[in-house]
């Protein structure tokens, strides 16, 4: 028979090895943050330093061309179609979007169908007030961000 001794030295010993491979572990992850952290953070100053360059944009053929952009979508978007809406009242405006045909749960595949259809009069649809807004906030944007 095994004497109690042996037995409680082999299974402190199987304790202590794996507890020892626990704590490598722990100490191999630590250093893999470690450099991920100092990378990150090396990949950090480099975007602050393109960043603080980009937003030092003093060219001014770059802001003039941004308020031309701005000005003719803004322009485009809501005067045109209110004009031709006023001076052309048979105007029609033909309108496409995506419907979803969807599957049945897990069982089959949505599929995107295209739909289309014709209005008259004034309209603005999502499209537009979508882009005007994204238009707006990127040209009023940088302005808010100094």
């Amino acid at each position: 028979m095994i004497p109690l001794e042996l037995v409680t030295m082999g299974a402190s010993f199987a304790l202590a090895s794996v507890m020892k491979l626990w704590a490598m572990k722990i100490a191999a992850r630590k250093s893999q943050m470690d450099l991920m952290i100092a990378g990150l953070t090396a990949r950090r100053t480099t975007k602050d330093v393109n960043v603080a360059a980009a937003r030092d944009n003093t060219n001014k053929g770059f802001s003039f061309t941004r308020r031309i952009i701005a000005l003719v979508s803004v322009i485009s978007i809501v005067a045109v179609p209110i004009l031709a809406s006023v001076y052309l009242p048979d105007f029609t405006l033909s309108y496409g979007w995506f419907e979803n045909k969807g599957g049945f749960w897990f069982f089959s595949d949505a599929k995107d169908v295209m739909k289309y259809t014709l209005l008259e009069g004034m309209t603005i649809l999502p499209f537009h007030t979508h882009l005007l807004a994204a238009i707006t906030g990127l040209y009023f944007g940088k302005d808010v961000a100094k």
